[in-house]
């Protein structure tokens, strides 16, 4: 996190809070890592059509303790928002693109563990207060739920934010 802090105030925009600190690293890999790789189509699969299967596949590899998420499993998600684009979407993902997903032992995982709950947070804002209270309490969400009170914070949304600490 340190590392990441620093090459932020390096480009004169310190981040204003840890979510906006992996909002803006996750950004960054989606549209700029790609662009600087010679062998990349540019935004052969934009962020914001990614972002919201990538979410989801956090979450549910971090309830999961982090086993590896099958193959058919990273499909149907994918599947269910970009219907024909499932293919792209998993190479877009992965090591040769944005390098979120890596493929282990038969199937997929976040290689960022920071980056997963980050994301997995952001599946607990659009999941609601009960969903981030839930993943508080478990061994596995502790993170992904201070990511989502980030977010949340980030977003304004206060009122959800005082519901779910109070809860806590």
């Amino acid at each position: 996190t340190a590392a990441l802090c620093l090459r932020q105030f390096a480009k004169a925009r310190p981040p204003t809070s840890r979510a906006d600190l992996l909002e803006t690293v996750i950004s960054e890999l989606a549209e700029e890592w790609p662009a600087l790789r010679r062998d990349q189509p540019p935004r052969a699969m934009p962020w914001h059509d990614l972002a919201p299967s990538l979410r989801r596949l956090a979450l549910g590899w971090l309830r999961d303790g982090g086993a590896p998420l099958s193959h058919a499993k990273v499909r149907a998600v994918f599947r269910a928002r970009l219907a024909d684009r499932e293919a792209a979407a998993i190479r877009a993902a992965g090591p040769a693109r944005y390098g979120l997903l890596a493929e282990r032992d038969g199937g997929y995982e976040f290689p960022i563990r920071l980056l997963a709950e980050h994301l997995a947070g952001a599946a607990l804002v659009d999941e609601g207060p009960d969903a981030l209270v839930d993943a508080a309490r478990a061994t596995w969400g502790a993170e992904a739920a201070r990511c989502a009170l980030g977010r949340m914070s980030t977003l304004e949304r206060h009122d959800e934010v005082g519901d779910a600490v109070t809860r806590l």
